[in-house]
């Protein structure tokens, strides 16, 4: 069962990397902005 949670997530952090290298490679930047609401 840890191995099938292990697959998955690897799979998940594999499919992320990918999309965020596939965004820098088109837009060659990627900002992220960290709103407070109070």
């Amino acid at each position: 069962m840890a191995k099938k949670h292990e697959k998955m997530a690897n799979q998940r952090k594999d499919f992320l990397h990918k999309l965020s290298r596939r965004i820098v490679d088109k837009n060659q930047v990627i900002m992220a902005r960290i709103m407070t609401v109070t």
